[in-house]
């Protein structure tokens, strides 16, 4: 029944991972939900404190349980006496409401902890299946920001949904309780607070909106800042200093925009929000006051108890419509994690399941097409036998697809059209990886990981010894 819902469909990339912390996730929402019920129990000692100020000779507030009445609120006991207990009562309450909202707050944080800790595992999973083409079409700055920005970003709107969580509970507790006091002032409470609601939907629409142009805003100057870092030799060489400056001013410019844009609407969510419990406040004592009370409806504790209560409402309403502002501002990198992720619109690549061994025969093309936009080839009806032992160069113009039909081979892309075989069998029946670590790969542009010479030599080998290292060194002519 949950997974028909929007919300759902809307949350199922982050809602599918809380099976791998289930319990970690149960222990804060049980934490939160114990915090809000001794902020209740709170409220009726509360009630009875009032009650023994205002009126010390009415009778006490049962809870019609003999052993708590008689023994813990000691109704039969004097009138000093029960105050002394019902001030070590809220002390108690206080304090094990504090604990709880302590462990709550430490078990939503572990919870953040551990959903970073999956999206991001899964987003290198993801990235680790895609073709290679996927890459080539994609900046790797929209990347690096996901990884890390976005990433950041929804793990603080589960704190941040956490802290809307905790203090919903509390709201529904205090709710019970005013409903107890006197349904009538409830009724117009929940009244005016549901005009407030529908008056700061419209706000929050406009907050949503603005954020996908903040996530935007983000990636593009991630990526401008990527590419200077990764280009600095060119950038030096060229004197672009002044014309990459000119870019990452316009992209930071950018951020400050759509950041502005959005803060100018939530930045009303709160203010509008307390104004709007002071009306309510000065409508209660009205009502309160001018009608309840002189009519018999309501006595005096009561109606001061429920002030007390309506006092704690009203800055958890306003905290409350503040944390939906910030989850209407963070939309855009759900939006933006929940594209990564998806499956459907993305090329993988469909591993064979035959062992490659070695070469025994040939590679062969046959009537080969490629092109990086399938409209736009690159590659035209190659044929091509590559014999055992032979050595092959391509020789041809810059562009004219040398490395390209090189590419193909290890299956960095597949043909468009045409076939390649390896001895006689369809490149793509053979498992890629044992077909990689047969091939060397030199690249047009080396690549070196932040590591040592060694560490470089043997990338992604666990069983290799020393003695192979200094020869691969050597022939390289890297060993000194």
């Amino acid at each position: 029944l949950l997974k028909a819902t929007s919300f759902w469909r809307d949350n199922s990339f982050i809602l599918q991972e809380f099976k791998y912390f289930r319990g970690i996730a149960i222990l804060a929402f049980t934490f939160t939900l114990l915090a809000a019920a001794f902020e209740g129990f709170g409220v009726g000692f509360i009630l009875s404190f009032i009650q023994s100020f205002t009126n010390p000779n009415a009778a006490p507030i049962q809870t019609g349980v003999d052993w708590i009445d008689i023994w813990i609120l000691g109704i039969n006991a004097p009138a000093t006496e029960r105050l002394y207990r019902i001030t070590g009562l809220i002390f108690l309450t206080t304090l094990l409401r504090l604990g709880f909202t302590y462990l709550g707050q430490l078990y939503s944080f572990l919870t953040q902890i551990n959903l970073g800790y999956r999206l991001r595992l899964r987003i290198f999973e993801q990235l680790q299946a895609l073709s290679l083409s996927y890459f080539s079409k994609t900046r790797s700055g929209n990347l690096i920001n996901s990884l890390t920005g976005e990433i950041r970003q929804i793990t603080m709107a589960l704190m941040v949904f956490s802290t809307f969580l905790t203090k919903a509970e509390t709201l529904l507790v205090f709710v019970i309780s005013m409903l107890l006091l006197s349904w009538q002032l409830t009724i117009i409470s929940v009244m005016l607070l549901s005009l407030v609601s529908v008056g700061l939907s419209t706000l929050l629409r406009s907050v949503r909106e603005a954020s996908f142009e903040v996530t935007k805003a983000n990636a593009k100057y991630t990526s401008v800042s990527l590419e200077f870092i990764q280009g600095i030799r060119t950038v030096q060489a060229f004197a672009g200093q002044d014309f990459e400056r000119q870019r990452c001013d316009e992209a930071n410019s950018q951020i400050v925009q759509a950041m502005n844009q959005a803060m100018v609407v939530r930045a009303l969510v709160e203010p509008l929000s307390e104004g709007a419990g002071i009306l309510m406040l000065l409508g209660i004592l009205i009502a309160g006051f001018a009608f309840l009370i002189p009519n018999g409806y309501l006595q005096s504790a009561s109606f001061l108890t429920f002030l007390v209560v309506l006092l704690r409402i009203t800055p958890i309403i306003r905290q409350l419509n503040a944390v939906r502002a910030r989850l209407s501002n963070l939309h855009g990198s759900f939006d933006n994690i929940q594209q990564l992720l998806r499956t459907d619109d993305k090329p993988y690549l469909d591993n064979g399941k035959v062992e490659f061994s070695h070469l025994k025969q040939a590679i062969e093309f046959v009537d080969v097409d490629f092109g990086y936009d399938p409209n736009e080839l690159v590659l035209q009806q190659i044929s091509l036998t590559i014999p055992r032992g032979q050595t092959v160069a391509l020789v041809g113009a810059s562009g004219a697809g040398k490395s390209t039909l090189a590419d193909l081979v290890p299956r960095f892309y597949d043909p468009t059209k045409g076939e390649i075989f390896i001895d006689g069998l369809n490149l793509r029946e053979l498992d890629v990886n044992s077909l990689r670590r047969k091939l060397a790969v030199v690249s047009q542009s080396t690549f070196i990981f932040n590591g040592s010479v060694r560490d470089n030599i043997a990338y992604a080998m666990t069983k290799v010894d020393e003695k192979s290292i200094k020869e691969a060194a050597r022939l390289a002519n890297a060993l000194e």
